[in-house]
Formats: structure tokens, C-alpha cells, sequence
């Protein structure tokens, strides 16, 4: 993130925090021994409706954002994968990703619907999504999406990106970060997670090329309960559309590598076959 500020989606500006940059996504990937990351770009932070009373450039500070991970990756090209993010609601969003299709130095596209504050069940805003989706699915790029967008976020709004917003993807492959919550393994996620179970377990075409990633997904408040209930999901769902991952800089590679293999209720063979799963894009 290149920003002067850390943005917290909940509680707004939080205050001045430093740039991060290649160097520290490398300290952080030494203690798990992984070879290759992918970083996410924040970009999307300055379209927020949260941060509009800041009356940001958005289009001038996105292109910015999405420029410093490009120049960061770029320092750690053989170590390091940069997607480049937009908010889907702005007019200059589409724009912005034929841009970095056409510049190639940003491998992928990440939203965050929650910051960008898109409702599923607006109609309006689902086809803004779509645009911006099929725009990078044009070029197969991956896309990286931040699903749950609200307090109030279930099954009816699962089901709506599932059967309205995922086919535009084609064949790029989308990773639901945290496993179609927030963070945390509270029965919102849970309902969504187990909504995109059914749809994958019925062969529906559109979750063919549907990933999860465990980023912040286990936390100190996670129960026995849950953690056994998140288990049961993954399995159903295939172990082998989950991904390692963490929330860096809010928590490091290290702590979520920790927390989760002591918390979830994994054989030693299923956690090597999680271990093992790497995004297409970084192989």
C-alpha cells in the first residue's frame, strides 16, 4: 500500500501507518519458507463511499496504487506476483483494467466488495460488476474477490454472484478470499461457504474454476464447533480449491500458517495437500 493512512473497512481511518513494500513481503514470507507470493493491491480503497468525504482523484490515485505494486513486485520478479485492483462501482473501473491488460506487469484483478460497498441484491450494481469481471476475464486473467459485502450477507446473496456475476468470469479462474466471509468463521461465512458447496457438488459449470483461500478464516475466536464444521465443508468442497494465505499487514504468513493448522481438525496427509496447492499464476 502506498497510501499515508491504514483504512479498517469497520472503523474508518485508523492513522498514519508506513508504506509497505518489497522488502517487507519478503521478511514475511522467511519464516513459512515460501518461495513465491502474490500481493494484492489496496487500490480500491480510494473509490470507497467510505473515504468520500477525503474528495480523492479516484481515478489518478487507483492508477497510482496499482503503479507502486507493479514498481514493488517488479524488485522481486522471480519471488513475487502483483495483482492490481479496482472499486467495480467507479466509472473509470473498466478503464483501469483493460490499462493493466494491455501493460502486463500485474497478473490478475482483486476486489473487494465489502470496501467498495456492492450490493448483490442491487441490480445496477451486479451488472457494474459484471463488466468489470468479463473485462478481465477477457484477457483470463485470475480475479481475486473479496465476496461478503455487508452485515447482512448470506445465501440470497451467494446464490445472486453465483448465478448473475460468476459466469462472466469464463474460464479465469475466481479465489473467494476467506472462504466467502471476512475474516473469522462466524455463520455468515459458514452459510455462504456451504452455498458455494452445493452449487460445486451439483457440477454447476460456473464453479469449475472456483478457489477459497484461509486467509484470516481461523482466528482466536474460533470454537472447536466451527472449526470442525469449516473441515467438513472443505471437504466436501475438495480440498484442492483451498489455498494458504494470510492478511498481511494485519497478520503475518506465520501467525496464520499457526493458528490455523492448530485449530483445524486436519490429517497430516490432507494439510500436505493444502500445503502443496499453489495458484496457477505463481507456478
Amino acid at each position: 500500500m502506498c497510501e499515508d493512512f491504514h483504512y479498517d473497512e469497520v472503523c474508518g481511518m485508523l492513522g498514519p501507518k508506513k508504506a509497505i513494500g518489497t522488502t517487507d513481503v519478503l521478511a514475511m514470507l522467511a519464516p513459512v519458507k515460501a518461495r513465491k507470493a502474490v500481493v494484492l493491491s489496496s487500490a480500491y480503497f480510494f473509490g470507497s463511499p467510505y473515504v468520500s468525504s477525503m474528495h480523492y482523484d479516484v481515478s489518478k490515485m487507483t492508477r497510482l496504487e496499482n503503479e507502486y505494486v507493479a514498481n514493488q513486485v517488479a524488485e522481486a520478479p522471480q519471488r513475487l506476483v502483483g495483482f492490481f485492483s479496482v472499486d467495480p462501482l467507479q466509472p473509470s473501473a473498466v478503464d483501469e483494467v483493460n490499462f493493466w491488460i494491455h501493460d502486463g506487469r500485474l497478473k490478475g484483478l482483486k476486489l473487494h466488495l465489502a470496501n467498495s460497498r456492492v450490493r448483490l441484491t442491487n441490480p445496477q450494481h451486479v451488472q457494474q460488476l459484471v463488466k468489470v469481471i468479463h473485462a478481465a476475464a477477457s484477457a483470463h486473467l485470475p480475479i481475486v474477490i473479496h465476496l461478503r459485502a455487508s452485515d447482512i450477507f448470506g445465501a440470497r446473496e451467494a446464490g445472486i454472484f453465483i448465478r448473475d456475476v460468476l459466469p462472466s468470469a469464463g474460464d479465469s479462474v475466481v479465489q473467494i478470499a476467506h472462504c466467502g466471509g471476512w475474516g473469522g468463521t462466524d455463520q455468515a461465512q459458514a452459510v455462504v461457504l456451504q452455498v458455494f458447496a452445493d452449487h460445486i457438488k451439483a457440477d454447476d459449470p460456473s464453479t469449475r474454476h472456483v478457489l477459497f483461500d484461509l486467509s484470516a478464516v481461523v482466528t482466536p475466536e474460533t470454537t472447536p464447533e466451527q472449526a470442525a464444521r469449516l473441515v467438513a465443508q472443505m471437504r466436501q468442497i475438495g480440498l484442492h480449491r483451498f489455498l494458504l494465505g494470510s492478511d498481511f499487514n494485519a497478520s503475518t504468513p506465520a501467525y496464520t500458517d499457526s493458528i490455523t493448522r492448530a485449530k483445524l481438525p486436519l490429517t497430516n496427509a490432507e494439510w500436505r495437500l493444502i500445503a502443496g496447492n499453489i495458484e496457477p499464476w505463481v507456478r
